[in-house]
């Protein structure tokens, strides 16, 4: 039998532990239901593995600032974190620790968030099959946005 886990945590610390408590109590269960030593469970970790993406503050802050200059405080919104894990969060993770911000882009016909709002039924996110955006507006926002961030980002590294 073969049981896969996607595991995160917002800390290497935290992952240590959590990957160490599953291999501490896969064995005692298999112990505690009597499985001889030579059918342990075995755990290991895929190398394709990818880390939490977690946003470095100051530069968040900061680009959430500009977004707001840019875009009025209406449209710019913080959100808790997520333990969401993108191939991007390993940029921080280098000797050079680059400072790295991942921002969403609204991309919703506002007329379903509404609906959303009104019914409970969730808008489905950009992993599922059912996800719309629109297009125009969207690509227009992340255009702007990531001209936002670059030009507030190179004008002060001169």
């Amino acid at each position: 039998m073969k049981l896969e886990l996607t595991l995160r945590a917002f800390d290497d610390k935290v992952m240590a532990q959590l990957v160490a408590s599953i291999r501490r109590i896969c064995a005692g269960l298999a112990q505690a239901a009597g499985v001889p030593d030579d059918r342990m469970p075995v755990v290991t970790l895929t190398p394709e593995s990818v880390s939490v993406t977690s946003n470095d503050s100051t530069l968040t802050r900061r680009l959430s600032s500009t977004f707001t200059q840019w875009f009025g405080s209406d449209r710019v919104k913080l959100t808790s974190p997520i333990t969401g894990a993108e191939d991007f969060s390993e940029f921080s993770r280098t000797s050079e620790h680059v400072p790295i911000c991942m921002w969403w882009v609204g991309a919703t016909d506002p007329a379903k968030i509404a609906e959303s709002e009104r019914t409970g039924v969730p808008v489905p996110s950009n992993h599922s099959a059912t996800f719309a955006p629109i297009p125009e507006p969207t690509l227009k926002a992340c255009v702007i946005s990531m001209s936002a961030a670059l030009l507030d980002l190179m004008a002060k590294a001169q």
